[in-house]
């Protein structure tokens, strides 16, 4: 299975300081390890500080009404003015990502490795975290994070709400899940094997706070048999 870099179209984010927090330590992570990331990272932050270094200047003439007699249908001015920023942004970025490829030839890729992905589903007994306060849930919540960064963009996660719905067969409404074990969160691995896979999860934060992890390969729609 040949994979990009999940990180390659969100260095903007990380510029910009719009990743979560356990996002941005995933994400520097990862900047530790991937040359390639760091060169486009730089490519990115020059372009912003030549961006804000430019003079203010009014233009020549207003383009306005122009635009406004051409458009078939009235969209508010600000909204309008928004949507035009936003893709300028995006297409500065594809403009970067290409030629960030290109430089390095048609014929390689950036990221290709043969392997599997698994699903870590966070099990929790009746009661799990009780007693404990905020600023225990936050540390342990921290340590959580802390794993899955040192693993870099190849795993992803994030804790669920402890309260939720269930809906069942012939059910008028959804109601709450009642008191009792649940899954209280999930990590997404991207690994080699099933090997590799059981090697990681018993070395995850959530078995020594007394909780218990499922493990369930991704198909993709593929015809082989469950590992």
């Amino acid at each position: 299975m040949s994979v990009p870099d999940p990180w390659l179209e969100r260095l903007s984010e990380y510029v910009d300081e719009d990743l979560a927090p356990s996002e941005r330590a995933a994400c520097e992570a990862h900047l530790a390890g991937c040359e390639p990331c760091r060169e486009l990272l730089d490519d990115l932050r020059r372009v912003q500080r030549e961006v804000r270094a430019l003079p203010a200047r009014p233009p020549a003439r207003d383009l306005w009404p122009g635009i406004e007699r051409g458009l078939t249908r009235v969209v508010p001015r600000s909204r309008w003015l928004l949507a035009f920023a936003a893709g300028v942004l995006v297409t500065l970025g594809a403009l970067l990502a290409y030629r960030f490829l290109a430089s390095r030839g048609t014929g390689s890729e950036l990221v290709a490795r043969a392997g599997e992905d698994y699903l870590l589903l966070l099990h929790e007994p009746a009661g799990f975290g009780n007693g404990l306060d905020q600023a225990q849930h936050a540390a342990i919540v921290a340590r959580y994070g802390r794993w899955a960064a040192d693993l870099g963009a190849r795993c992803t996660g994030e804790e669920l709400a402890p309260a939720g719905l269930e809906l069942r067969p012939g059910a008028g409404a959804a109601v709450p899940i009642p008191d009792g074990p649940r899954v209280g969160g999930f990590f997404l691995l991207a690994v080699r094997d099933r090997e590799e896979a059981l090697a990681l999860a018993r070395t995850c934060p959530h078995l020594e706070q007394g909780g218990w992890i499922e493990l369930r390969r991704i198909a993709h729609g593929d015809p082989q048999p469950n590992k």
